[in-house]
């Protein structure tokens, strides 16, 4: 494609997919991130990154019962989704249990290191409502460049502010890409 410099959205686990992306591509012109929280390789971060909730066992969890495959999907996208719903059926489980396993085994980047220390602009978005992210753990976060010099919090949304309210999402996307891609 040929493509010289890009920006990357990642929600959830892809916004720690668009970290590692970050810690290797010297291309990518900014990274905005939502319902992710950056974090290093020790418990301690993932304690505070993460809330500890029902679903965040579901995540690693290989097996899923009728019952844990919608309540994962609607938690995620603060509700019902079919095609989402769907999508978390027909998913092995053995990638579940070994994405947590790796990240639990540090594998990868140290996404806090990365994050404290790349150049490159990082918008955060979060919902107001985040479930599972601490959204004070975002806030006080060490970021290198955070665009707008702050965390921006949707008001009336989960964890997928861009599907709940793309009417603010959606402007403040926008102008991220505006600002990193002139």
């Amino acid at each position: 494609m040929k493509i010289a410099r890009y920006a990357v959205l990642g929600w959830s686990l892809g916004g720690h997919v668009g970290i590692e992306m970050l810690a290797r591509d010297v291309n990518i012109a900014g990274l905005a991130i939502t319902g992710t929280p950056p974090i290093g390789h020790n418990p301690q971060d993932f304690a505070a990154g993460f809330k500890p909730v029902e679903h965040m066992d579901l995540t690693g969890k290989e097996r899923f019962t009728e019952t844990d495959a919608t309540a994962y999907a609607r938690e995620t996208a603060g509700g019902p989704v079919p095609f989402l719903e769907a999508a978390v059926r027909r998913t092995d489980g053995r990638a579940r249990r070994m994405m947590l396993a790796a990240a639990m085994a540090g594998r990868g980047a140290d996404q806090r290191r990365v994050v404290e220390t790349n150049p490159t602009p990082l918008a955060v978005i979060t919902g107001a409502d985040e479930p599972f992210v601490d959204n004070a753990y975002l806030v006080r976060f060490p970021y290198r460049n955070l665009w707008d010099r702050h965390v921006h919090v949707i008001d009336a949304t989960g964890h997928a502010p861009f599907w709940e309210r793309p009417q603010a999402f959606n402007p403040l996307f926008a102008r991220f890409l505006a600002d990193v891609l002139p």
